[in-house]
């Protein structure tokens, strides 16, 4: 579904792909609620969604996780300032920064194509 979502992204504004972020985001959560599909996929929580912001998924994931920000920068080998500015919003997330906050949280696969499309989408954003 990540993929699928990129792929449209391309082809939508960012104000389109904001509009049909919320639109699935809804639809997500009623189906969930009425248990037309489950709350899972393939055993993971169903946790991010692609309206999501990229410093927000962070900061789910590390409280998750019961890390400090300070502990999260030394497993991720980046220092506190820029997770904290991160996790903020204030600063611009580079693919190389996310991917070393997905391995200091030791994120699956899935995760991590979620937090890198996040990443991306910021960077779209913030352009």
């Amino acid at each position: 579904m990540a993929a699928e979502l990129q792929k449209l992204a391309k082809q939508l504004d960012i104000k389109g792909f904001e509009i049909a972020s919320s639109s699935i985001n809804e639809l997500t959560s009623d189906l969930v609620k009425n248990g037309l599909i489950p709350n899972s996929l393939n055993g993971e929580a169903i946790e991010v969604f692609p309206g999501d912001s990229f410093g927000d998924i962070v900061k789910g994931y590390r409280q998750e996780l019961g890390l400090s920000q300070t502990a999260l920068s030394k497993k991720a080998g980046l220092n506190h300032t820029s997770i904290s500015r991160i996790e903020s919003g204030k600063s611009k997330p580079t693919l190389s920064a996310a991917f070393k906050i997905s391995n200091g949280l030791g994120l699956t696969h899935k995760q991590e194509d979620d937090l890198i499309h996040a990443a991306r989408v910021h960077s779209l954003k913030s352009e």
